[in-house]
């Protein structure tokens, strides 16, 4: 053979659009809605089948155990994608908030910097995992105040800020395949504390070591005894909740180009909350509540746009992209009532049962507005602190209303994922 005709053969073999017959093994070949029980297949080009001793089996319905398998590993993915969707946003706020305090000897000013920042890192959404989800949360709470020597602030402090590191453990009970409806079980555990080492109450000495601190003959404006929020120790040391919770996607479609115009996702939850290991002085006197439970519930908002070209004179629109999902807004209501039946109200010294619903419950509601082309938000929120979650200052009762920047987790899809085949 000439060595020309050799390379010849050599470079067709190897060229990708010369076909040649290849052998595959498959236990299955869909054709024409029939499976086919394969024993030898070959397959010439992807139009044409030739099948060799092969028996023509029903109608192509995967058993019930293929089915079991597939929308476990569906719902899966799905519940992980929904879920991250969530949690609360991190927010700042710059001067752009006002606490009223009930107890007009607490009142502060405007903070020049109010900050909750809750940074989340999600495990999971692999079939291997069953509808489980971790979240690894490391949330921190920052106020800086102005300088007001009537509540003992100076240099512009940054007293007692909230470090609460956090698990948060979900388990879904059920997801549809149409990724619509799903509810699950949760379970977390936190860390809450203020990093500070001195005695959490306005002892005598604590109230004689701040004086020196201030000018000659300054009056000392808090009562004896009452929670130090100067430099005072705040150690929840270990906090469970456990509750059940939903997610439910509605959506709007078009029914001229067939693609959602809206889509809403609303979600909540429900738990009980205890908090297991509190500092020995903490939880002497009944001040601080143990026993809480938590209501939450959350709606987003999410249209679906596509980039288009529009002829005036044709009247008719030429679209550049596949449908993209594009989050507008969210609101989310939080509250949490303190369940404990002995409840105290007050200072170490003088203290009594609290009486009506003012000291046990905290409520807030928070708006959102998407910014587009990014994961950032405006927000505004309001709502009533029964027990400010502030660490040291748990004691004080308080409205208040933020607004500033948000930033959050969002399923957002760019025309040009759908381009090239991904989604995110």
């Amino acid at each position: 053979m000439s060595i020309w005709l050799k390379y010849v053969l050599l470079i067709c073999i190897l060229s990708p659009g010369v076909s040649f017959a290849k052998k595959v093994t498959s236990k299955y070949v869909l054709k024409n809605d029939t499976i086919i029980d394969n024993q030898s297949i070959t397959i010439k080009d992807s139009n044409q089948i030739f099948i060799q001793n092969s028996i023509l089996k029903q109608r192509l319905l995967p058993t019930k155990r293929d089915y079991e398998i597939l929308i476990k590993r569906y719902n899966s993915i799905n519940f992980f994608n929904n879920i991250k969707e969530t949690p609360n946003l991190t927010t700042i706020s710059p001067f752009l908030n006002y606490y009223h305090n009930i107890d007009p000897i607490y009142q502060k000013k405007p903070f020049p910097l109010d900050v909750d920042i809750q940074p989340h890192f999600f495990i999971g959404g692999k079939p291997s995992w069953r509808g489980i989800v971790v979240d690894f949360e490391t949330r921190v709470k920052i106020r800086l105040f102005l300088n007001d020597i009537s509540t003992l602030d100076n240099s512009r402090p940054v007293r007692t800020p909230s470090y609460i590191p956090a698990v948060k453990i979900y388990k879904s009970l059920h997801f549809d395949t149409s990724c619509i409806n799903g509810d699950f079980l949760y379970l977390k555990g936190y860390h809450h504390s203020n990093g500070q080492d001195q005695k959490p109450y306005f002892d005598g000495d604590i109230v004689q070591t701040i004086l020196t601190r201030f000018p000659l003959g300054f009056v000392f404006p808090f009562p004896p005894g009452s929670p130090n929020i100067y430099n005072g120790d705040f150690a929840d040391n270990f906090v469970t909740r456990f509750g059940y919770g939903f997610i439910t996607n509605i959506h709007d479609w078009d029914s001229l180009v067939y693609v959602k115009k809206r889509s809403f996702k609303y979600y909540g939850n429900i738990d009980f909350e205890y908090h297991w290991w509190l500092s020995e002085q903490l939880n002497k006197y009944n001040l601080y509540s143990k026993n809480r439970i938590n209501l939450s519930l959350g709606c987003i908002k999410r249209q679906i746009l596509r980039e288009n070209i529009v002829d005036v004179e044709q009247r008719d629109t030429l679209y550049l992209t596949r449908p993209y999902l594009f989050e507008r807004w969210r609101i989310y209501l939080q509250a949490t009532i303190m369940a404990d039946r002995y409840l105290k109200e007050g200072t170490k010294i003088s203290h009594t049962e609290v009486q009506g619903i003012a000291k046990r419950i905290n409520i807030s509601v928070t708006y959102a507005w998407h910014l587009k082309g990014g994961a950032t938000y405006l927000f505004s929120e309001g709502g009533y602190y029964g027990s400010d979650p502030y660490n040291i200052y748990y004691q004080q009762s308080k409205f208040f209303i933020r607004a500033g920047l948000g930033l959050g987790i969002q399923r957002y899809e760019a025309p040009s994922n759908f381009i090239s085949g991904k989604s995110l």
